[in-house]
């Protein structure tokens, strides 16, 4: 049999809506243009991966600095990003905050800020790549994922540092409370911790989710949110996670069994009181006109772009061979 492997995107998106989770995962469709909060965030990991390489070396904080900012601008060049040169004032305005101009600005007292704390870390790893078992019974199923960082303290814990950007503003405490509490429960962060315990065991702690604050004036809001979860936790994420596997494979079952000229998708159903969240779902329009979506074209305004985690998060370094997923 072939490898199976899920990754938290694929699974996240099953547990918020069978249908997006098909639009996205199985037809591949996905909306033209640039995701804003996607292409800052990417750009931010690229510069904390080179803030933490070099925070124990003998470069200055300028060095360092000038480093992060050309992996911040490389990423975001490379993703189709305007031109940060060039860039015109309803440019700016369009793209604001999140912008390479307050990117360099958070670069700067990032590295004034939390320099000294990494300097006291042993850091094992930098975007490290893993793969686990979910199921003893099931050899062929795995959780994959990749870790930004990986890191000892002074008393000998392993903790994972994940790097995330956020908007969510408070004038008292930086962060909003809510985005804060969000991280636990969290399925990627227990999903992190969950591997990590079974690939290093006991020494692993925790999670510090390193927040940083996305604003047009405010360039100083870092925050780490430790989240710490016991083994029946993880062990209550593992049946959530198999739980939504096991939903994933049994409506892809049901979809291979249906004729092609249905008159509406009986599989993968959806879960209408998504379709309003956040800023609203990308594909409710689809929903709204189209019951059988795989007996049509690809919609305008939409592309195929086949999201493909063993690729991605780099799972071959592991000397794995990539499956179905």
């Amino acid at each position: 049999m072939a490898l199976r492997y899920y990754d938290n995107t694929r699974i996240s998106e099953a547990r918020n809506c069978m249908r997006k989770f098909f639009l996205r995962h199985r037809l591949d469709w996905v909306r033209e243009g640039l995701a804003r909060p996607l292409l800052f965030g990417q750009c931010w990991h690229n510069a904390m991966d080179v803030v933490w390489l070099h925070a124990d070396s003998d470069k200055t904080d300028r060095e360092i600095f000038e480093l992060a900012g050309m992996a911040f601008n490389q990423q975001w060049l490379a993703e189709g990003g305007p031109d940060p040169l060039t860039m015109s004032p309803d440019m700016q305005a369009y793209w604001s905050p999140r912008t390479p101009g307050v990117g360099a600005e958070m670069l700067h007292n990032y590295i004034k800020t939390r320099r000294e704390q990494i300097r006291q870390f042993e850091v094992i790893g930098i975007e490290v790549p893993f793969a686990v078992p979910l199921d003893p019974d099931d050899p062929e199923l795995f959780f994959i994922g990749r870790l930004d960082k990986l890191f000892k303290n002074k008393q000998g814990d392993i903790i994972i540092g994940e790097h995330k950007t956020t908007t969510s503003y408070s004038k008292k405490d930086i962060f909003r409370a809510d985005y804060i509490s969000s991280w636990s429960p969290n399925s990627q962060i227990d999903g992190y911790l969950y591997a990590t315990h079974m690939l290093y065991g006991s020494s692993v702690k925790s999670v510090w989710v390193d927040a940083a604050l996305v604003h047009k004036t405010v360039h100083n809001g870092f925050k780490f949110i430790p989240v710490n979860r016991s083994k029946a936790h993880l062990k209550s994420w593992l049946y959530d996670t198999l739980f939504w596997v096991n939903m994933i494979e049994n409506e892809d079952f049901r979809y291979e069994q249906l004729k092609p000229d249905d008159e509406y998708l009986a599989a993968y159903p959806k879960n209408t009181g998504a379709c309003s969240q956040w800023a609203g779902c990308t594909y409710k329009d689809i929903c709204t006109m189209l019951p059988n979506p795989a007996t049509q074209e690809l919609p305008l305004g939409f592309k195929k772009e086949h999201w493909e985690p063993f690729d991605v998060l780099k799972i071959e370094e592991l000397g794995m061979v990539k499956g179905n997923g």
